[in-house]
Protein backbone atom coordinates (compact mmCIF):
# COMPACT_ATOMS: atom_id res chain seq x y z
CA UNK A 1 0.00 0.00 0.00
CA UNK A 2 1.33 3.57 -0.95
CA UNK A 3 1.20 6.10 1.53
CA UNK A 4 -0.74 9.18 1.28
CA UNK A 5 0.64 11.46 -0.89
CA UNK A 6 1.85 14.76 0.68
CA UNK A 7 -0.54 17.63 0.50
CA UNK A 8 0.88 21.23 0.69
CA UNK A 9 -0.35 24.72 1.61
CA UNK A 10 -4.00 25.80 0.56
CA UNK A 11 -3.90 28.98 2.98
CA UNK A 12 -1.54 31.10 4.31
CA UNK A 13 -1.81 33.52 7.42
CA UNK A 14 0.45 36.72 7.49
CA UNK A 15 1.11 39.71 8.92
CA UNK A 16 2.54 41.50 11.45
CA UNK A 17 3.95 41.06 14.78
CA UNK A 18 1.62 41.67 18.00
CA UNK A 19 -1.48 41.18 15.49
CA UNK A 20 -2.45 38.37 16.45
CA UNK A 21 -1.26 35.44 14.13
CA UNK A 22 -0.55 33.27 16.62
CA UNK A 23 -3.89 32.95 18.65
CA UNK A 24 -5.53 32.05 15.11
CA UNK A 25 -3.14 29.90 13.97
CA UNK A 26 -3.95 27.92 17.51
CA UNK A 27 -7.86 28.42 16.99
CA UNK A 28 -7.56 27.40 13.02
CA UNK A 29 -5.11 24.22 13.97
CA UNK A 30 -8.06 23.23 16.32
CA UNK A 31 -10.74 23.19 13.43
CA UNK A 32 -11.54 19.05 12.52
CA UNK A 33 -11.31 20.62 8.62
CA UNK A 34 -8.11 22.33 8.74
CA UNK A 35 -4.53 21.30 8.92
CA UNK A 36 -1.94 24.10 10.33
CA UNK A 37 1.67 23.49 9.92
CA UNK A 38 3.16 22.07 13.52
CA UNK A 39 5.89 24.85 13.17
CA UNK A 40 4.12 28.32 13.00
CA UNK A 41 6.74 30.35 11.30
CA UNK A 42 8.67 28.18 9.17
CA UNK A 43 9.40 31.37 7.07
CA UNK A 44 10.31 28.72 3.52
CA UNK A 45 9.07 31.10 1.02
CA UNK A 46 10.96 34.03 2.65
CA UNK A 47 14.39 32.74 1.68
CA UNK A 48 15.50 34.77 -0.65
CA UNK A 49 14.58 37.80 1.99
CA UNK A 50 16.09 36.19 4.52
CA UNK A 51 19.71 34.83 3.41
CA UNK A 52 20.36 38.22 2.06
CA UNK A 53 21.33 41.49 3.99
CA UNK A 54 20.70 42.67 6.71
CA UNK A 55 19.19 39.03 7.90
CA UNK A 56 21.73 37.02 6.54
CA UNK A 57 24.37 36.27 8.81
CA UNK A 58 22.07 35.89 11.56
CA UNK A 59 19.42 33.33 9.90
CA UNK A 60 22.38 31.16 8.48
CA UNK A 61 23.22 31.07 12.50
CA UNK A 62 20.15 30.02 13.42
CA UNK A 63 19.62 27.65 10.92
CA UNK A 64 23.11 25.82 11.89
CA UNK A 65 22.20 26.05 15.25
CA UNK A 66 18.60 24.12 14.84
CA UNK A 67 19.54 21.90 12.07
CA UNK A 68 20.11 18.72 14.02
CA UNK A 69 16.90 19.82 15.99
CA UNK A 70 15.28 20.10 12.79
CA UNK A 71 16.19 16.88 11.30
CA UNK A 72 15.06 15.23 14.24
CA UNK A 73 11.33 17.01 14.88
CA UNK A 74 10.64 16.03 11.06
CA UNK A 75 11.26 12.14 11.59
CA UNK A 76 9.58 12.28 15.04
CA UNK A 77 6.21 13.43 16.25
CA UNK A 78 5.55 17.10 15.43
CA UNK A 79 4.10 18.82 18.43
CA UNK A 80 3.57 22.66 17.83
CA UNK A 81 6.51 24.67 18.11
CA UNK A 82 6.53 28.39 18.19
CA UNK A 83 8.69 29.27 15.21
CA UNK A 84 11.74 27.66 12.99
CA UNK A 85 13.36 28.62 10.22
CA UNK A 86 12.87 25.90 7.11
CA UNK A 87 14.69 26.83 4.42
CA UNK A 88 15.23 23.42 2.36
CA UNK A 89 11.99 22.16 0.21
CA UNK A 90 11.92 18.60 1.38
CA UNK A 91 11.48 19.92 4.95
CA UNK A 92 9.31 22.31 4.24
CA UNK A 93 6.76 19.62 3.01
CA UNK A 94 7.83 17.07 5.39
CA UNK A 95 5.75 19.58 7.84
CA UNK A 96 2.50 18.54 6.34
CA UNK A 97 3.10 14.90 6.19
CA UNK A 98 0.45 14.31 8.56
CA UNK A 99 -2.23 16.34 6.79
CA UNK A 100 -5.02 13.96 5.43
CA UNK A 101 -8.45 15.26 3.84
CA UNK A 102 -8.68 18.21 5.45
CA UNK A 103 -10.08 20.99 3.36
CA UNK A 104 -7.76 23.85 4.36
CA UNK A 105 -3.92 22.81 4.61
CA UNK A 106 -2.58 26.02 6.38
CA UNK A 107 0.98 28.09 6.87
CA UNK A 108 1.65 30.94 9.13
CA UNK A 109 4.92 33.09 9.04
CA UNK A 110 4.16 36.53 9.63
CA UNK A 111 7.55 37.43 7.24
CA UNK A 112 5.22 36.47 3.93
CA UNK A 113 3.36 40.17 4.40
CA UNK A 114 6.61 42.40 4.45
CA UNK A 115 9.52 40.52 3.06
CA UNK A 116 9.66 41.40 -0.94
CA UNK A 117 10.03 38.60 -2.44
CA UNK A 118 7.44 36.09 -0.66
CA UNK A 119 4.45 36.21 -2.24
CA UNK A 120 6.24 35.41 -5.69
CA UNK A 121 7.67 32.64 -4.34
CA UNK A 122 4.60 31.36 -2.96
CA UNK A 123 2.76 32.17 -6.35
CA UNK A 124 4.93 30.44 -8.13
CA UNK A 125 4.68 27.03 -5.93
CA UNK A 126 1.52 27.44 -5.00
CA UNK A 127 -0.26 29.56 -7.06
CA UNK A 128 -3.77 28.65 -6.09
CA UNK A 129 -3.05 29.58 -2.31
CA UNK A 130 -4.85 32.09 -0.52
CA UNK A 131 -4.13 34.56 1.89
CA UNK A 132 -5.44 36.03 5.03
CA UNK A 133 -3.61 39.12 6.82
CA UNK A 134 -3.61 40.16 10.27
CA UNK A 135 -2.69 43.51 10.72
CA UNK A 136 -3.00 46.24 13.45
CA UNK A 137 -3.33 49.62 14.06
CA UNK A 138 0.65 50.07 13.34
CA UNK A 139 1.23 53.17 16.02
CA UNK A 140 -0.21 50.82 18.54
CA UNK A 141 1.50 47.63 17.48
CA UNK A 142 4.88 49.33 17.90
CA UNK A 143 4.24 50.47 20.74
CA UNK A 144 3.78 46.95 21.69
CA UNK A 145 7.19 45.91 20.50
CA UNK A 146 8.64 48.83 22.42
CA UNK A 147 7.04 47.52 25.81
CA UNK A 148 8.09 43.89 25.18
CA UNK A 149 11.53 45.59 24.61
CA UNK A 150 11.88 47.45 28.24
CA UNK A 151 12.96 43.75 29.90
CA UNK A 152 16.30 44.34 28.00
CA UNK A 153 16.31 48.48 28.78
CA UNK A 154 14.17 49.42 31.05
CA UNK A 155 15.01 53.12 31.46
CA UNK A 156 14.80 53.59 27.39
CA UNK A 157 12.12 56.34 26.48
CA UNK A 158 10.06 55.23 23.32
CA UNK A 159 11.47 58.11 21.41
CA UNK A 160 14.97 56.48 21.72
CA UNK A 161 14.20 53.04 21.09
CA UNK A 162 12.47 53.86 18.10
CA UNK A 163 14.93 55.50 16.57
CA UNK A 164 17.33 53.35 17.50
CA UNK A 165 15.31 50.90 15.56
CA UNK A 166 15.38 52.97 12.84
CA UNK A 167 19.34 52.47 12.91
CA UNK A 168 19.78 48.91 13.30
CA UNK A 169 19.82 47.43 9.52
CA UNK A 170 18.68 43.91 10.55
CA UNK A 171 15.74 45.01 13.08
CA UNK A 172 14.19 48.18 11.02
CA UNK A 173 12.40 46.71 8.52
CA UNK A 174 10.47 43.85 10.24
CA UNK A 175 10.15 46.29 13.31
CA UNK A 176 8.91 49.74 11.71
CA UNK A 177 9.27 48.98 8.02
CA UNK A 178 6.53 46.01 8.50
CA UNK A 179 3.76 48.60 9.34
CA UNK A 180 4.03 50.36 6.23
CA UNK A 181 0.76 48.79 5.30
CA UNK A 182 0.25 50.13 2.09
CA UNK A 183 3.51 49.37 0.58
CA UNK A 184 3.05 45.73 1.14
CA UNK A 185 -0.34 45.40 0.23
Amino acid sequence: MMPPAVRLPNFFLAGVAKAGTTALHAYLAQHPQVFMSPIKEPWFFGVADLLSPPYGDNVRAALERDRAWLQDYLEGPQSPDTWRYVMDWDDYVRLFRDARDEAVIGEASTGYFWLPSAARAIRAKLPEARFAFMLRDPAERLFTLYGLNLWREPHVSFRAWFHATLEAQHLSPSIVGAGRYATHL
